[in-house]
């Protein structure tokens, strides 16, 4: 485990780092359903939920530069396509609140802003908000020609300004989000150019897809992409196909790292008792672990570190949680 004294000292230094982010940037939009007020309509003569507050949050690739905001970053610069709609614009003020950049956030006419609606029953005895079914809005198709080609250039124009890139594919269609066939081959022709650049790829439906990335998903992820049952060695085959580190988080039990040229190594994960949250706990992992290792940890160290953020994160209910460096250090 990562001794306190070097968590501080690499937590210093991330004021100093510039991180991209590529891919799918949603609205985290959560409706608070009051206990007490109750009204049926009169048309339908179902209950109709009455919202008394309306919480907007960065989501998908938004929760993760909002947890690199939160460790102490110094520039977080999300490349990505959104809506022109009122939600886009609640995102981009989401986002500046927290300090990210968002000059680099194409808008495009007509798409909807991805967006999460998470409807919270609150219930007025002291029990934590219940979420209700998720309401998910988005533009099922392809990006316009002119936005992926807006991606990709400023990928290949800013690629090199970036210490490190954290690629988040979560869109399941595949060529409907972010992440298409063009991206794909442009953030791929940077990678190889740049084979010392720390790009790592998180994505649910194609990692198979990424060549000289880092890959990393949790156990299911893995193990589908590699086509073998056990984790463990599943990210071991990936890292020998790829010849770069595989990160496997297997939720509790920590995150499994694979070398291509050495046995896997673990980072010993933390059991939080109940009640958690474990929405963005993978979110967490990204930012953390990526943050801690371009401020010159070890790849073992930063998964410690990023299995203690995801901990503090699961304990803070009805939202996607985030980890202060106070937080890290007290919790170490």
């Amino acid at each position: 485990m990562i001794s306190r004294n070097r968590l501080e000292d690499l937590l210093q230094r991330l004021s100093q780092l510039t991180i991209g982010l590529l891919g799918d940037l949603f609205l985290d939009q959560y409706l608070e359903v009051s206990a007490e007020l109750q009204e049926h309509s009169i048309e339908t003569g179902l209950e109709s939920y009455q919202v008394g507050g309306v919480r907007n949050s960065p989501g998908a690739l938004g929760t993760v530069a909002k947890n690199l905001a939160t460790l102490g970053v110094g520039t977080v610069k999300p490349l990505t396509v959104i809506g022109d709609d009122g939600r886009g614009a609640d995102l981009l003020r989401c986002l500046e609140q927290w300090g990210i950049q968002t000059d680099w956030v194409v808008r495009e006419p007509g798409r909807l802003t991805p967006t999460y609606a998470k409807p919270m029953q609150h219930h007025g005895d002291g029990r934590p908000p219940t979420e209700l079914n998720r309401i998910d809005i988005r533009t099922r198709g392809p990006l316009l020609p002119e936005s992926s080609g807006k991606l990709a250039n400023v990928l290949k124009q800013h690629f090199d300004e970036c210490d490190g890139w954290i690629v988040l594919d979560q869109v399941n269609e595949v060529g409907w989000g972010v992440i298409d066939d063009l991206v794909i081959q442009t953030l791929c022709q940077q990678t190889k150019a740049n084979p010392n650049k720390f790009v790592m790829v998180d994505s649910r439906q194609r990692l198979v897809d990424f060549s000289d990335s880092i890959l990393k998903g949790n156990d299911v992820e893995i193990t589908a992409a590699a086509g073998i049952a056990d984790p463990v060695e599943a990210t071991t085959r990936l890292a020998q196909r790829t010849g770069r580190p595989v990160i496997c988080t297997c939720g509790a039990d920590g995150i499994w790292l694979g070398d291509p040229d050495a046995p896997p190594t673990h980072a010993q994960g933390r059991r939080i008792e109940e009640p958690i949250d474990i929405v963005g706990a993978g979110d967490m992992v990204s930012a953390t672990l990526t943050a801690i290792y371009l401020a010159g940890g070890s790849l073992l160290e930063a998964a410690d570190c990023a299995n203690l953020a995801a901990s503090i994160a699961v304990k803070k209910l009805g939202t996607t949680g985030e980890a202060t460096p106070s937080e890290l250090i007290i919790c170490h």
